[in-house]
């Protein structure tokens, strides 16, 4: 709490230096909207808007009151003090200042705004110069025909840097985007005031960067959607690929079809951001991967296509050295992300999901030993199927490890950081079957210990160093050690434990909620077994990412 009082005196130390410099005799500019790809004042919290809205300052010694205006030349009379910008905005970097009364010669327009751009003062940083063109700012005279002056392009905003002990917890409210500084240095951790990073609505998918200075995320409907980034200060935000200007490949008429941005993943160089694509049929049912790989760098201003519809990967996982394991129906591949070295390095029969759903094995890499994955039998329906198990280094062939029992089809069997152990959902398809048993194993599927049955039982994590772990129930939650210690914790009727992420080896935050009336609260959780609740939020699921160093 000391670190999150220190950072608000900070944050109220910059607020009222920046009024200081900015202030002049209680006038300011007006909010004349900014350019779309701007940040807005709505997207600050009210405290922080002040950063921006004051824009008319002090005049020095050096003050000007304009240039020279030939006759019959557009020219702009200033009405009261006023500040001049690199460009058409308050986002824009104050450049110079104009004097009540001085006139000067107007360049041209930005329509987005109504600000005009105007010839330079003489003291003038720079050689764009451009004032409001609010009413109660300055009068123009002969500006009817002034041409549309081509607006810079907006500052990008340097995302924060984290102080030792500061984690992030990103999540979505109520369709809402929102982030939090998670206190490491307490446990279970404590987090501070919320901030809602963007007023874009129906966010679907959350990512925090590797370096946990930005979140990336995805909004839309059914049909459309968008990928945008932001800091997490509410900061930058920009939209980095829209999902109607890509192509839909993957059927045969494309017709009636739209392309959906689907998994997203960040490269281990916190700039750089991996997608692939559905198609969706917009006049009826019937959808699917594209089997696709794009990425698109926070520098550019398109995505670039990695691997074209039928090339690329329904299940993409991506190592730290971007190495990229495609999985794809009937094969995973290996492939460098810039497309050299790719190989088939696993085969397999399509997998029968009783369903026209396509099940894509889902690999898992870990920090030195490569990735792990199981793949079902063709048929994980049938009385004694199971799934193989298969080790695939960053370079070399796939090694097959072993096998296990039981239906995994939806249960992905998950490894440690290490590589060392697995856990796993074994559903017997049998009529005379138990439950459904969560199994710890060593990582070739040897040596099983079961840790619970119960009635949709599902594993939800390993913490970093593999000694603890959650999993839920239909009746419970709880937190679990490889030595055979728990500590359960009960649930309400209709309550379900929706997700987990370890944040440190001795924490970790969990989604607790109601579907069916959408209420979740997000709470912390140490390995002692003392929980602390963090969020309430609403929504069909519990979205949330976290990040710690």
């Amino acid at each position: 709490m000391e670190r999150q009082r220190a950072l608000w005196f900070f944050i109220s130390i910059l607020i009222l230096t920046s009024l200081a410099c900015n202030a002049f005799a209680g006038q300011v500019e007006p909010g004349a909207p900014p350019p779309p790809t701007a940040v807005t004042d709505a997207l600050l919290t009210p405290d922080s808007t002040q950063l921006l809205a004051p824009t008319a300052t002090l005049p020095g010694e050096d003050a000007v009151e304009g240039t020279a205006v030939a006759p019959g030349t557009p020219s702009v009379t200033v009405l009261v003090d006023l500040n001049v910008r690199s460009g058409p905005g308050v986002q824009y970097s104050r450049v110079g200042f104009l004097l009540e009364g001085a006139v000067v010669p107007i360049l041209g327009v930005d329509p987005l705004t109504g600000w005009w751009k105007v010839d330079c003062p003489p003291t003038a940083e720079g050689d764009a110069c451009w004032i409001s063109g609010g009413a109660q700012y300055v009068r123009a005279a002969g500006a009817e025909a002034v041409p549309t002056a081509l607006a810079p392009p907006t500052p990008t905003p340097v995302p924060p840097s984290l102080e030792p002990g500061q984690g992030v917890l990103a999540y979505i409210d109520n369709g809402r985007l929102y982030a939090a500084y998670l206190d490491l240095t307490q446990n279970p951790p404590t987090v501070g005031q919320p901030r809602q990073l963007s007023e874009v609505g129906n966010v679907q998918q959350v990512a925090l960067a590797p370096d946990g200075r930005r979140v990336a995320f995805v909004a839309g409907t059914s049909q459309a959607n968008a990928l945008s980034v932001v800091n997490v200060d509410g900061q930058g935000e920009r939209v980095l690929a829209i999902s109607a200007d890509l192509p839909v490949e993957a059927v045969s008429n494309a017709t009636g079809f739209a392309a959906l941005i689907d998994q997203v993943q960040w490269l281990a160089d916190a700039q750089t951001i991996a997608f692939n694509t559905a198609f969706v049929n917009l006049t009826g049912p019937g959808a699917g991967s594209q089997v696709d790989l794009w990425t698109i760098s926070l520098d550019d201003d398109a995505p670039l296509a990695r691997f074209p519809a039928g090339a690329g990967t329904g299940y993409v996982a991506l190592s730290m050295r971007n190495t990229v394991l495609m999985s794809q129906a009937g094969q995973l591949a290996r492939i460098n992300l810039d497309g050299s070295a790719g190989q088939i390095m696993v085969q397999f029969t399509n997998i029968n999901t009783a369903s026209e759903y396509v099940y894509y094995p889902q690999p898992q890499w870990t920090p030195a030993n490569g990735a792990f994955v199981a793949i079902p039998d063709a048929d994980p329906w049938s009385a004694g199927s199971g799934a193989a198990l298969w080790q695939i280094p960053e370079q070399g062939a796939a090694v097959l490890m072993g096998r296990i029992d039981g239906n995994v089809l939806f249960n992905p069997v998950v490894w440690t950081q290490d590589g060392s152990r697995l856990a796993y959902v074994q559903n017997l398809m049998d009529l005379a079957a138990p439950a459904p048993m969560l199994l710890l194993a060593n990582a070739n599927g040897q040596n099983p210990i079961m840790v619970s049955e119960a009635l949709q039982v599902r594993f939800l994590g390993w913490s970093p160093s593999g000694a603890d772990f959650l999993f839920a129930a239909r009746d419970f939650w709880a937190l679990g050690r490889v030595d055979g210690a728990q500590t359960p914790f009960g649930l309400a009727p209709g309550q379900v434990a929706g997700g987990a992420q370890w944040v440190s080896d001795s924490a970790a935050i969990v989604a607790l909620g109601f579907p069916e009336s959408n209420t979740w609260r997000l709470v912390s959780l140490n390995t002692t077994g003392v929980a602390l609740e963090l969020r309430n939020l609403s929504g069909n699921e519990a979205l949330f990412d976290a990040w710690a160093p």
